[in-house]
């Protein structure tokens, strides 16, 4: 058993009264008296008392510097030596003092140390030989074991060695022996700390003197033994406190030294052939000085903070253990699972568990044979590996140690790959494209990712979800390719993604309804199979959807396309088909009208489950039911009733009722849709006409919705038994046919919108009744060349001017409207007021002051040799125009390249406007430098529309940085100012008090085609009420991202392409609408991943 070595081992005389008598078993009493840290330094007793007072004693004695030996009962009972043998004033440390010239009978070097008496004052004990005051190893005799203190043994103390000797003989100076185990005649262990003059900290090692004359054996644990040793890296300096344990289990002995921080330094020593099988043993601990030369006031001195000597029970044969596998000296590999097994057995009892070491550091244990145990991943270096067995009795044996190499493994290269755009996709000239890419490393993780056009770098980015977004790209073919870079430098390349950027816009896919015929028709309950083609004339079809009216039916995203739209009702159908290209068009086929005709009724009530008032066992319920007219339902008394269960409900529209013996019964049929409300449809209760299998009683009625039919017998007109009697009843309708529900009304949402030319708006149809059975409606537009509509009631902007969108129900022709403004967007196109490189001086811009200057350096500037740049965060950390005059336009564009360098992450850089001269600024959009969307030494390209600005002559532009210090810098090149449109588009001048947002607009949408993430940014030009919806394209809301009061200004959210549900939407076009201030704007997006 092994103590805390931050306890003090108060089971010395608990040992001594099991020696006393052995009938106490192998129960050991430990007290122990805990030791408490500070600041990571053990925290001693008492100062006031005597060493017995902190430490117990009972089982030591001493022998100090003049020879006095100090017996158990006088050590324990408060003897002190001063300047020998005493207790530390300030830390109540355990302190063994020793001067050069000291002796000690039966050694040439002298010691103020403990030795071992297991006795513990009982005189009558012999203190030498194999008996009570001794203990042994445990692979020494049963007798020897019986007859001895203990058996194998745990030494275990923490100390700092205060002075070591520093004069005299070269091979002495400095060393001390702090701990050991002795034999009879010879020393199994000695534990040395040596500093030689002139080094900062000492070495330890140990000798081991083998008891059959063998050569002494010097291990080197920390440091070297070497009279000339340099000063020890890892050593341990005069004063620092560390732990030792000296055990011996079997033939193994282990050292082990530890210190706060650092990993443990163990030392195993196989003796089994040292010849101390049958000899007697004891532990020693204390200054033991080993230089004998030297000034006569030289000394060495210890301290102890703890101490503690343990062993197992007498009579209990220890276990032995030995590892199997793997084998001494095997070799593995970095990051492999290493499986340790062992064997274990127990002489005089049962092994209760094995425990595996690696060195000191337990990694498991294993309660159940075979013994096992997998080291899983393990790190390249060398290693001991040990098994330790407890038995029952808590005797515990330790195998020879294994030794095992595990190997570096070679850094393994990372993996890219480019997952959009796909391979082969098309593009149109002035196109942004967002490159993604996934990247992984099996050992180790990813660096950054680089983009690649070819040889030319496009950019990077250094954290995942991994992408770069490639503007304006020009027409042409291009081979992309993405570069992962691991932690240590290593990098790997993807597959080249060709990508093809046509020079004309894109043409809208085609498709077309192949099957069925327009004017086709079918009957209730058919499965009907829509077949379409579809082409692209510059690129490829991503998919192809199929609507009854305004309904997706499903779709198909591979030729040939197609779908089954099972179990259809009657009614009048109008089939379309809608192709989306591999950029997002789309392209609608021409209607194509089918019919579904009610089939011919049918008796549903066949071999349907009934319900009975009573039966006659032989002639049941279900005979009624199952076509049979040789079979009847009986049942005696009068009245009596069925109820057949239809499974569904029905459109039923007639009965027929055969009689037993042709008998004219008496009954009424009633209906239910749900089982417990009923309806009367038939009352023959005054009946006189008999049922035949020739004539039945048949009733037909106007078609009624019916899943539960009744039939109730109350009397007969000639019969005068007691017995109902009855062979067959058939109700006859159309399968899986309901009654229909009319449409009474319709209305569309929004009532009325502004849009600019090109944009869209998607309406939205609310038919009534909910329930309505045909819930189609059609779309037509009062002004094409303005505004056109689709099927699915997606408006696009054509010119400037106003259209009433029309819907009108397929059902009763219910009309309502729609109207649509459609705004130029300045119209024509822009003028350049100012382009400036700077290669020339400021241009029309100013110097903001001491954080604003004119770089020329070269290697900020977008092209050339210069830019402006703009640092800090001040008045001064401005470039601004000059008065531009743009009285007479609308519009307002700013183009512009910029690099961030040195930008704190969070920090900013914004575009202003003023109208006033420069009295007033107002912020129009801000890039926040992130590390993701924007970054540190990358050139970025922005387009800034400000559309309906009160523009004058006055009007100023002017960008700001907002950093931290002169060190976050923002270089400026290549700014372009436009403008376009009329100044009729503009706020009159009568309205100062107008802010410069006077149109409400989406500024941003962010990443687009979108990955995961959304960002989407949109300008309020007065407090309004805001909803962002995302639509599909029919036209259905599945996801809300705004809806609320908002503050007039700029506005961000972030959307994680989620449905209302929280589901992940599939990927496909979406649309994105903003109703912002009242009006209502459209924007598609791509979900891409």
């Amino acid at each position: 058993m092994k103590t805390n070595q931050t306890s003090i081992n108060l089971s010395c005389l608990s040992r001594h009264m099991h020696r006393q008598s052995k009938s106490l078993g192998k129960v050991a009493l430990l007290l122990l008296i805990q030791i408490v840290f500070f600041g990571g330094q053990l925290k001693a007793q008492d100062p006031n008392l005597p060493p017995s007072g902190n430490f117990e004693l009972i089982d030591w004695k001493v022998t100090l510097p003049d020879q006095t030996e100090i017996k158990e009962q006088q050590l324990s009972s408060g003897f002190e030596s001063p300047n020998e043998f005493y207790t530390d004033p300030s830390t109540g440390a355990m302190v063994f003092r020793c001067p050069n010239n000291g002796a000690t009978g039966g050694s040439t070097y002298p010691r103020s140390e403990l030795r071992e008496m297991l006795r513990a004052g009982n005189t009558s004990i012999s203190t030498s030989g194999i008996g009570l005051n001794n203990w042994v190893f445990s692979t020494s005799s049963q007798s020897n074991q019986d007859a001895s203190g203990g058996v194998d043994g745990t030494l275990t103390a923490t100390v700092a060695v205060d002075h070591v000797s520093t004069s005299g003989t070269s091979s002495m100076i400095g060393r001390v022996i702090i701990g050991q185990i002795h034999a009879g005649t010879d020393e199994p262990c000695r534990l040395y700390y040596r500093k030689l003059p002139g080094n900062t900290k000492g070495s330890i090692y140990i000798a081991h003197e083998p008891g059959n004359g063998n050569p002494e054996q010097w291990y080197d644990m920390i440091g070297s033994r070497s009279s000339s040793a340099s000063d020890p890296a890892d050593g341990i300096a005069l004063g620092e406190q560390f732990s030792y344990e000296i055990k011996v289990v079997g033939n193994t002995l282990t050292v082990t030294i530890s210190r706060p921080g650092k990993p443990d330094v163990v030392e195993i020593v196989d003796m089994s052939n040292s010849g101390f099988a049958n000899d007697w043993m004891y532990f020693k601990a204390g200054c033991y000085n080993q230089n004998n030369s030297g000034n006569s006031g030289d000394y060495a001195q210890v301290s102890f903070f703890a101490l503690s000597n343990t062993h197992s029970s007498a009579g209990n044969s220890a276990p032995t253990a030995s590892v199997t596998a793997p084998a001494n000296g095997a070799t593995f590999n970095e990051g492999d699972n290493i499986t340790i097994t062992a064997n274990a057995s127990d002489s005089d009892g049962s092994i209760t568990k094995v425990e595996f070491f690696q060195g000191s550091t337990k990694l498991g244990e294993d309660t159940s044979s075979p013994y096992s145990f997998t080291w899983n991943n393990v790190s390249a270096g060398s290693y001991n590996l040990t098994a330790t067995a407890t038995d029952n009795g808590g005797a515990t044996g330790s195998s020879s140690a294994v030794a095992i190499t595990v190997n570096s493994a070679p850094n393994a290269d990372p993996t890219t790959s480019i997952t959009a755009p796909a391979n082969g996709a098309s593009f149109n000239a002035g196109d942004n494209i967002t490159i993604s890419a996934s990247a992984s490393d099996s050992d180790g993780s990813i660096n950054k990712v680089e983009f690649f056009q070819g040889a030319t770098k496009l950019g990077e980015d250094l954290s995942a979800p991994y992408s770069f977004i490639w503007n304006n790209v020009g027409a042409g073919n291009y081979n992309l390719t993405s570069v992962a870079t691991d932690n240590l430098g290593a990098t790997g390349t993807s597959s080249i993604v060709s990508i093809s950027v046509n020079s004309g816009p894109n043409v809208n896919p085609t498709t077309s309804i192949t099957a069925p015929a327009n004017g086709t028709s079918f009957t209730a309950g058919d499965n009907i199979t829509i077949n379409a083609d579809a082409s692209d004339s510059d690129g490829t079809i991503a998919k192809v959807e199929f609507y009854q009216g305004a309904t997706k039916l499903g779709e198909d995203l591979s030729a040939p396309y197609s779908f089954t739209w099972n179990n259809v009702s009657a009614g009048s159908y109008d089939l379309t088909s809608v192709a989306t290209d591999n950029v997002g068009a789309t392209g609608a086929s021409s209607v194509v009208s089918i019919s579904v005709a009610t089939g011919p009724p049918t008796n549903v009530a066949l071999n349907k489950s009934v319900t009975v008032s009573s039966e006659q066992a032989s002639n049941p319920g279900s005979n009624l039911v199952d076509g049979d007219p040789d079979s009847r339902w009986s049942a005696s008394g009068f009245p009596q009733w069925v109820q057949v269960d239809l499974g569904s409900t029905h459109s039923i529209s007639s009965t027929e009722l055969v009689c037993f013996s042709d008998r004219a019964y008496q009954f009424i049929v009633e209906v239910s849709t749900n089982g417990s409300s009923y309806s009367t449809i038939v009352d023959r209760s005054s009946n006189t006409t008999p049922g035949t299998n020739s004539a039945p009683i048949t009733d037909n009625f106007a078609a009624v919705d019916a899943r539960y039919v009744k039939i109730t017998v109350s009397g007969a007109a000639s019969y005068t038994g007691s017995w109902v009697s009855l062979e067959e009843f058939r109700v006859f309708g159309t399968e899986g046919a309901g009654q229909s529900v009319p449409v009474t009304g319709v209305s569309v949402t929004p009532a009325s919108a502004t849009i600019l030319v090109n944009d869209t708006q998607q309406l939205s149809v609310s038919v009534s009744p909910s329930n309505a059975s045909n819930q189609d409606v059609t779309y037509s537009s009062s002004n094409a060349s303005v505004a056109t509509v689709s099927a699915s009631g997606l408006v696009t902007a054509v010119s400037a001017g106003s259209a009433t969108i029309t819907v009108t129900t397929d059902d009763g022709a219910f009309t309502d409207t729609s109207v649509i403004t459609v705004e130029s967007s300045g119209g024509g196109s822009w003028t350049v007021i100012s382009s400036e490189d700077f290669e020339s001086g400021w241009g029309i811009w100013n110097d903001g002051g001491s954080d604003a200057s004119l770089y020329t350096g070269g290697t900020y500037a977008h092209q050339g040799s210069a830019a402006l740049n703009i640092e800090n965060n001040s008045s001064s950390s401005v470039v601004t125009t000059n008065d531009l005059s743009l009285a007479s336009y609308a519009d307002l564009k700013v183009d512009f390249w910029f690099m961030p360098v040195g930008m704190n992450n969070g920090h900013d850089f914004w575009l202003q406007v003023s109208t006033d001269g420069g009295s007033n600024y107002t912020t129009v959009q801000s890039w926040v430098i992130d590390g993701s969307n924007y970054q540190n030494d990358s050139f970025y390209q922005e387009s800034v529309e400000l559309l309906g600005y009160g523009l004058n002559d006055q009007t100023r532009v002017r960008f700001r940085c907002d950093g931290n210090n002169d060190s976050d810098d923002v270089y400026l090149d290549e700014i372009v100012i436009s403008a376009k449109g009329s100044a009729s588009r503009t706020t009159s001048e009568a309205e100062p008090s107008q802010a410069l947002l006077l149109q409400s607009r989406v500024s941003k949408i962010y990443p687009n085609p979108v990955r995961g993430k959304m960002l989407v940014e949109y300008e309020l030009a007065d407090d309004s009420h805001v909803v962002i919806s995302v639509l599909n394209l029919s036209g259905q809301v599945i996801a809300q991202l705004e809806n609320g009061p908002r503050r007039a200004g700029v506005h961000t959210l972030e959307w994680d392409a989620s449905s209302i549900s929280g589901a992940p939407l599939p990927k496909g076009m979406y649309l994105v609408r903003f109703n912002l201030n009242g009006e209502n704007q459209v924007k598609r997006i791509l979900i891409s991943e």
